[in-house]
């Protein structure tokens, strides 16, 4: 912040004259705000950055995660491959009588594992 009345007394040193000094005000009020708004930029600019920065980590993260196998990409929409192997796992499951075993229960679970083997053979 500017110490108007320490910089008056200066500049009536250096030039003297009272209209000379009501325009420097002017012009540094000016300065002032535009230095001001210019902070406001750098600091959003900083904050942008940030972000940025962490978006990155987490992209690296998740890129960690997809190459160590741990996790698999899959698509939103089943392709062909995928709705074969889906497939193929019902008819082989309901193929087998089991008594007492209601192999509908543990469905959402092999349609998952046919998912990610459909996604991984199409990747080999």
């Amino acid at each position: 912040m500017i110490d108007w009345k320490k910089e008056q007394e200066n500049f009536h040193k250096e030039f003297g004259t009272l209209d000379s000094w009501v325009g420097w005000k002017e012009r540094a009020e000016l300065a002032d705000e535009e230095a001001d708004a210019l902070q406001a930029e750098i600091n959003d600019l900083k904050q942008q950055i940030k972000e940025l920065h962490y978006s990155h980590e987490s992209l690296l993260a998740y890129k960690d995660k997809l190459e160590s196998g741990e996790f698999v990409l899959v698509r939103r929409v089943i392709s062909g491959s995928t709705r074969y192997h889906i497939d193929n796992l019902i008819q082989a499951n309901t193929s087998i009588s089991d008594e007492g075993v209601n192999w509908m229960d543990s469905l959402p679970d092999m349609i998952i594992e046919a998912v990610i083997e459909a996604v991984e053979k199409d990747h080999e």
